[in-house]
């Protein structure tokens, strides 16, 4: 069984799995939300497949897709509706000052090597998936409710647990050191949790619930993208210190 094979069957158990959980959380709702979640699932499939085959089968296509990522990104920070000007020059020359700092970094991230990019990949979709689920399957104790108050105790218990399960699972299929996986797996979904709660401080900063409607089910590039931007930033300069 190639190294291919085993990643992409990786992503077909996880997603089955994902799809349980999602219907398992739709019972006793209504048809609406229903809709709107089984739409947030199919798109997160076409995004998390779509970013394997670039990372694993056309790398050096990655550079661009980050590129793209940053672009967009930059174009919502400027889009967000704010009424206070004040606030809107606080964006500009704070907030969008450090998005363009972590970009750099982000996209210098997208130019390492294919099995850090992987790990990383695996590591952010799987914190990003199921911490959410768990979260709303067992989630009762609000983690910063000031800040994002759909994300729970339980839910960021649960991400973390299983991105790490992940990272040692990857870093097995690629022949990484134990030890090493772990730590990436710790570092990476720690920084995922940190860069997903610093877009959620944005938006309820400045009173907006999504960055944009550019992709359906999800509050836009920033809000499906932010904790791999932030944990590639980090990663990349972790990588440049071991």
């Amino acid at each position: 069984m190639g190294e291919g094979f085993k990643l992409i069957l990786i992503l077909i158990i996880y997603f089955a799995l994902g799809a349980g959980l999602t219907y398992r959380n739709n019972k006793g709702k209504n048809s609406e939300s229903t809709a709107q979640n089984w739409l947030k699932y199919l798109v997160y499939l076409g995004i998390i497949f779509a970013l394997f085959a670039i990372i694993y089968y056309f790398n050096s296509w990655f550079k661009y897709a980050c590129l793209w990522i940053i672009l967009v990104g930059i174009f919502e920070l400027t889009r967000l509706e704010i009424k206070n000007n004040r606030k809107r020059k606080a964006l500009f020359s704070g907030i969008l000052v450090v998005f363009l700092l972590i970009s750099c970094l982000f996209y210098s991230f997208s130019l390492i090597e294919r099995h850090i990019l992987l790990i990383t990949f695996f590591t952010v979709s799987a914190f990003d998936a199921f911490s959410q689920t768990i979260g709303q399957m067992f989630g009762k104790s609000k983690i910063v409710p000031q800040i994002s108050p759909n994300k729970t105790v339980g839910g960021f218990i649960g991400g973390i647990l299983l991105a790490v399960t992940t990272a040692l699972l990857i870093g097995n299929i690629l022949n990484l050191e134990t030890a090493l996986s772990l730590f990436w797996g710790i570092c990476i979904s720690l920084s995922a949790f940190v860069g997903d709660l610093a877009a959620s401080a944005v938006k309820r900063k400045y009173q907006v619930k999504d960055f944009s409607r550019l992709i359906p089910g999800h509050g836009g590039y920033l809000d499906r993208f932010d904790s791999l931007m932030f944990a590639g930033a980090m990663v990349y300069l972790l990588n440049r210190l071991i």
